[in-house]
């Protein structure tokens, strides 16, 4: 089985054993038989990445240390890697991003050795073999399409490998396809089982970082002052002088400027001063601005950001953006970009619905996975392409279902708009794709990707004229890193809120007191929340958003008002305002872990959730309409086990991850934690409510009517936001439950 691994020396630059196995094993590599790729018979040749290899002494001291201790791990690291230690500037800026991406890799492959099973039997399925695999769907860590399965006898009767490609991945199992030779001998044998996750997505990320280095340079990447330019379109418009976007003194030259272009005859404005007329004319005046600023674009190259609060509108603003630059901009070439694909997919249907685009303006670049599966929406089909594949071999020039596979930059590059996913947008990489080809680069929900994931469609940016806008709120969630080392070390912290925390974007309420303390010609802060009633609304924006967060929801006329009217017979009537959109349920529980699971669930708080959905049920609310937040996969389970048990239809359950972005007439919110002497423990693995306010910001802002939270208030009430929470119940007179001393 040793022999086995020796398979990923190739890809990983040394001999990779699993924690239990030595790194310096010399024993000789097998012979390798090939298996059957996903897609066959690429017609055109993709420029290859640079391997992006890990380093073999970052890979023997991370594997060696890693369930060891984390300080002897970063003691290590400072004499190997100083950058790490040191504050991200231009001179470190490739080093520190590559090692923190190698240690990330390496945690992957950590993870990923779970799935490694000492004897397995395959079930034959026509001309693939299916390998069941407990918990797939959880994705910890994901099996994706193109994987390599690598089977080895156990009992080292020969030394050949047999390498197999996934084909497919379902709940429990992996389809696989081996080399023919493969297929016609096998019997039902078992056999040793290792999983080599493919590295395109890491390649990407470290190409990018390099790209960035050299295509963006120290003004963009570290930004110190802004060289106001001529607007890159002239137009009729005019800045809004109500609510909180006045423009300040240093726009004043701007507003004679737009008085002499409303002063003349519309047949004497020149070819370049356009009439500005909206597309979407339900716009407030903050977004209108928000469009307006970015098209004079007085920053440019700088990148201008969107600040987009819960529920402000900023997808709308967005759209509204890419629109007016098409029009405005004949020659623009628009990329758009967003970590997710349900993100993407988001925007991509709002541009295909606003009936502005002519055939052949947008296409949707999707990875392989994803046009495999069949969460893409039928309406987009039609303007999906896969650019390329991996070395792997998951590229082929055809189609798959309805979507065409291996498209090349002739049928691309003449798009007015590309839109994809930020990992998907590096097979331009492969394409030949070079910087300045797009005009403009969009990058939705910017504040929950990693800087290097930001880079990938960033570095196609001309610095000298190019334009980008990063639209993200960096009070929510960030990027999911593996690596807790990599965590520590900044790869967590978003590019956007980087710049944000830094001049010339911080906030200066003294000199921008107008716009939120914003230079508007950098950055705008959306205000008004188009999601939840004000009594929900209120607690998250003054405890995230300095109270500025503006309510448009009608607290009595609204249709969220008459949801939380229709429930007062289930939600207690506590207060003299009526019945509570927010009511916080205290619930002395105790915390168990499974023996299976190092996961924690809290059956005290799972029953009285099981009880809060029984009564929703019971008046007629259906089980889309209700959301059900908790940070423990094992709570998930826990909560889901009641409602299959009593046969109930189970509204999402998940963690406050799988919740960001998304919106439900009701929440409910079980904490889980009642044990004090654990909360050590989640502050080391980052997990819970009490050590990330940025997860508590996400959970309570979903809600739309009603918000109800389980929890022990004692334990909670330690965190200072988790205190404020619990202050504004108690003073609205929402809460309830157990005896808690304010």
């Amino acid at each position: 089985m040793q022999d086995s691994m020796r398979v990923y020396s190739k890809d990983y630059g040394c001999k990779f054993q699993p924690r239990n196995r030595k790194l310096n094993d010399t024993s000789n590599e097998q012979t390798v038989v090939k298996g059957q790729t996903v897609f066959k018979g690429s017609r055109f040749k993709n420029i290859r990445l640079p391997d992006y290899t890990v380093p073999k002494k970052l890979l023997s001291i991370v594997a060696r240390c890693e369930q060891k201790d984390l300080e002897l791990l970063i003691q290590e690291l400072k004499i190997v890697k100083p950058s790490l230690h040191s504050n991200l500037s231009h001179t470190n800026y490739e080093d520190k991003f590559h090692t923190l991406l190698h240690i990330d890799e390496i945690e992957a492959l950590l993870a990923m050795q779970r799935y490694d099973q000492e004897r397995a039997c395959f079930i034959q399925n026509g001309e693939i073999l299916m390998l069941e695999i407990e918990n797939l769907s959880e994705r910890r860590p994901s099996i994706l399409v193109g994987d390599k399965v690598i089977a080895t006898d156990p009992l080292k009767r020969f030394t050949v490998a047999f390498e197999g490609f996934v084909h497919k991945v379902t709940a429990k199992h992996l389809h696989i396809k081996f080399s023919l030779l493969f297929h016609d001998k096998y019997n039902g044998e078992d056999y040793s089982i290792r999983i080599v996750a493919g590295r395109a997505s890491y390649k990407r990320l470290h190409h990018a970082v390099y790209l960035a280095v050299r295509n963006l340079g120290p003004d963009i990447l570290f930004p110190m002052r802004m060289y106001e330019k001529e607007p890159q379109v002239k137009f009729e418009h005019n800045l809004s002088k109500n609510n909180n976007n006045t423009p300040n003194n240093r726009l004043k030259h701007l507003q004679a400027k737009i008085e002499e272009i409303k002063s003349r005859k519309s047949s004497e404005l020149t070819a370049t001063e356009f009439k500005l007329e909206w597309y979407n004319t339900q716009l407030n005046e903050i977004q209108k601005n928000t469009v307006i600023n970015i098209l004079l674009g007085k920053a440019r190259p700088l990148p201008y950001i969107i600040f987009g609060p819960p529920g402000t509108g900023k997808t709308v603003t967005i759209i509204e953006t890419i629109l007016q630059i098409l029009r405005l901009l004949p020659k623009s070439r628009i990329l758009v970009a967003a970590p997710s694909n349900s993100a993407v997919d988001l925007i991509a249907l709002r541009l295909v619905d606003s009936g502005v685009l002519k055939p052949g303006d947008l296409v949707r670049l999707v990875s392989v996975n994803y046009a495999l599966s069949d969460l893409i929406p039928p309406r987009l089909v039609p303007f999906c392409i896969v650019g390329s594949g991996s070395k792997e071999g998951t590229e082929q020039y055809g189609v798959q279902n309805g979507i065409q596979i291996g498209g090349h930059q002739n049928l691309m590059g003449r798009n007015r708009i590309t839109i994809s996913t930020c990992s998907s947008v590096g097979q331009l990489f492969t394409m030949g794709f070079p910087k300045g080809h797009f005009t403009h680069i969009v990058v939705d929900e910017a504040a929950q990707a990693s800087e290097p994931d930001v880079m990938i469609p960033l570095s196609f940016l001309d610095k000298n004229d190019g334009q980008a806008i990063l639209a993200g709120d960096p009070m929510q969630l960030g990027p999911v890193i593996l690596s807790q080392v990599s965590v520590q070390f900044g790869l967590a912290e978003s590019y956007l809120e980087r710049l944000i925390n830094r001049f010339p974007y911080i906030k200066d309420l003294h000199s921008f007191p107008d716009t939120c303390g914003y230079d508007p010609r950098l950055a705008t802060k959306l205000l008004y929340n188009y999601r939840a009633l004000p009594s929900i609304l209120n607690m998250y924006s003054s405890l995230f958003y300095d109270g500025q967060l503006i309510p448009t929801i009608d607290e009595e006329k609204s249709k969220e008002a008459m949801l939380l009217d229709s429930l007062r017979s289930i939600l207690p009537k506590m207060s003299s305002e009526g019945v509570p959109a927010v009511i916080f349920h205290g619930v002395n529980g105790e915390n168990y872990q499974g023996v299976d699971s190092p996961s924690w669930y809290n059956p005290y708080e799972a029953a009285q959730i099981f009880y809060y959905v029984n009564e929703l049920y019971r008046m007629g609310v259906k089980s889309t309409s209700i959301g059900i937040i908790t940070p423990y996969l094992k709570q998930v389970q826990e909560i889901r086990s009641l409602m299959v048990e009593a046969e109930f239809l189970i509204p999402k359950v998940g963690s406050v991850e799988e919740f960001q972005g998304q919106e439900y007439d009701v929440i409910l919110l079980s904490t889980v934690r009642s044990s004090p002497e654990y909360i050590t423990f989640d502050m080391i693995h980052k997990l819970g409510f009490m050590v990330n306010p940025k997860r508590l910001n996400v959970a309570i802002s979903r809600a739309k009517s009603v918000l109800v939270i389980v929890g022990n208030p004692n334990l909670l009430s330690q965190d200072i936001y988790w205190r404020s929470v619990i202050q504004y119940c108690m003073q609205k007179g929402c809460y309830i439950g157990c005896d808690f001393s304010n």
